[in-house]
This record gives C-alpha cells, sequence and structure tokens, in this order.
C-alpha cells in the first residue's frame, strides 16, 4: 500500500510541474520582455567595468554637504573626479557635482553611451551626519544604468 501510495504521489508531482515549466515556456514564447533601468554603486579607488568602459571614482574634491541633524542656510554639495578607461587605457577625467540631497532633483550625469544603455551617475553615498566623519574609502558614486528604447 505504501509503494502505491508513493507512486501516486511522485506521478501527481511530476505532471504538476511539468505542466507548470510548459506554462512558462509558452508564457515566455508570447510575452515581450522590457528591459528596466538598473543601479549600482562605484566604490572610491576601484576600477568598476561596464563592459570595455571602466571607471574609477578617484576623488571627492569638494564635499560640502548640510550633514543631517544640522540646520544649514545652503544644502551645499559635493563634486568629484570620475576616471574614465576604454579597455583599460585612460581616456580622460570627468569632473562632476552633485547639488542635491534628494537625488531625484539631481539632474542625472550622462557618463557614457553604448549601443544598448545609457550610463548615468546620479549620486553620492553617504550622506554626511552631524558629528561624524567620511572617510575617503567609505565614498560611492550611484551609477543608473538605462536601456535605449
Amino acid at each position: 500500500m505504501k509503494y502505491v501510495l508513493v507512486l501516486v504521489l511522485a506521478f501527481s508531482f511530476t505532471s504538476c510541474c511539468s505542466q507548470k515549466e510548459t506554462t512558462e515556456a509558452a508564457a515566455s514564447e508570447n510575452q515581450k520582455v522590457i528591459a528596466t533601468e538598473s543601479f549600482t554603486k562605484i566604490k572610491m579607488g576601484q576600477l568598476t567595468p561596464f563592459g570595455d568602459t571602466m571607471l574609477k571614482l578617484k576623488q571627492v574634491t569638494n564635499d560640502s554637504r548640510c550633514p543631517e541633524g544640522t540646520q544649514c542656510i545652503w544644502a551645499g554639495e559635493v563634486s568629484v573626479i570620475v576616471g574614465m578607461y576604454d579597455k583599460g587605457k585612460f581616456v580622460k577625467d570627468i569632473n562632476i557635482t552633485f547639488s542635491s540631497k534628494d537625488v531625484t532633483k539631481n539632474k542625472p550625469y550622462l557618463l557614457f553611451e553604448t549601443e544598448d544603455s545609457k550610463y548615468f551617475a546620479t549620486g553620492m553615498t553617504p550622506y554626511p551626519k552631524e558629528g561624524s566623519k567620511i572617510e575617503p574609502k567609505e565614498y560611492a558614486m550611484e551609477i543608473s544604468i538605462k536601456p535605449n528604447a
């Protein structure tokens, strides 16, 4: 009796799974995949590859952003130097200034474009806090990758 129960359960599980796989395969054939925006960060000093193009956050030249927990007359800004490399060879340095704490208010800076995507610098982390100093190695630049339409 145990063997019959085991066989019945195994058969029903197998038919259930194969039907699900068939349905998923049929659905994927009939649907278009819509690419969406993705995000990543470039850490200070690291050479980060994006295909043949590589970016390196080289230096924060100014960070006058108003620290959390304080009141300031001016929100401040953060300025950075980003190195761009093509197939390992240095191409240029890019100076970027981010003015707002809210990254949605910063105008994304187009770093480069490929056949498939556009790569934008959108902000810097971490945000300063009252009473604590940001060490250079803690900085990271936020990157938005948007597929070309």
